[in-house]
């Protein structure tokens, strides 16, 4: 059932505007349904998205801890072998010449008796 004179876009049928341009259907369109099995599918794969999605950001998070925990590793070592060789330094470093040398009493040295 048509109302006007017109080109009517949506059934292009008639030359008529048809009712459902001006919002009065006459007669019911088909409306597509999806299956139980469709929905079924659509829900399992946005579950299998989402989980996708957590576990990549739990990956991502654990991945920069990790890089977190070994670079203060490396920075802890790097410290410790620089301490060590400080001290290396000082051990092979020669003694001051005040300490090199005992002072004795000169009584320790007369060879006369």
């Amino acid at each position: 059932m048509c109302v006007q004179v017109f080109f009517c876009e949506l059934c292009k049928k008639c030359t008529y505007v048809c009712m459902y341009t001006i919002g009065i259907p006459s007669k019911k369109r088909k409306v597509e349904r999806k299956g139980k099995a469709e929905k079924a599918i659509e829900n399992a794969m946005s579950s299998f998205i989402k989980y996708q999605q957590e576990a990549e950001e739990r990956f991502f998070t654990f991945e920069e801890e990790q890089l977190k925990r070994e670079n203060e590793l490396r920075r802890e070592e790097r410290e410790h072998e620089l301490r060590l060789f400080q001290m290396l330094g000082q051990m092979m470093r020669p003694p001051e010449q005040e300490h090199y040398t005992q002072h004795y009493p000169t009584s320790y040295y007369n060879f006369e008796n």
